[in-house]
């Protein structure tokens, strides 16, 4: 805790600050970021890149110290939500990422306009978890001619 004094004519101003640190259980990692191979380049999915999943590459964690080892379980996060459906343990230490796929269900669930994706790690045994950085996503079903008369 830190105490200042701060005099103003006559008067005198106490002001006290507290100081906290905020630790949590995982690594945030930005510049690991989920890629969605389907997307148009301005980040827009088209709605048949969700049947029957919308497929997301999560690079595998390569920071010394917490790299990514067979049994580590990814899954995929959508504004801040975890998508269940997405867990997907790392298998095999040749790949560069892990495919996660959130079912069309979970996409329909979501409402027209950008999305957060990003995606966590969850190590085996022991260590901490990692956060990925997010991706913006759109989601766009209005057709390609715009909204139909009715």
């Amino acid at each position: 805790m830190q105490n200042g004094s701060f005099a103003s004519s006559n008067t005198v101003t106490r002001l006290t600050v507290d100081v906290r640190v905020l630790e949590t259980d995982e690594d945030r990692l930005d510049h690991l970021k989920p890629r969605v191979p389907h997307a148009l380049p301005d980040g827009r999915i088209p709605p048949e890149a969700t049947n029957p999943f919308l497929l997301v590459q999560a690079p595998i964690v390569d920071v010394p110290g917490s790299g990514s080892l067979p049994g580590d379980r990814f899954i995929a996060i959508v504004d801040g939500d975890e998508i269940s459906e997405s867990a997907t343990e790392y298998v095999d230490m040749k790949d560069d990422y892990v495919e996660l796929h959130i079912p069309k269900k979970r996409v329909d669930e979501l409402a027209d306009g950008f999305h957060a994706l990003s995606y966590r790690v969850y190590p085996e045994g022991f260590g901490r978890q990692v956060l990925s950085g997010a991706t913006l996503i759109d989601l766009d079903r209005t057709p390609a001619l715009g909204r139909l008369l009715t």
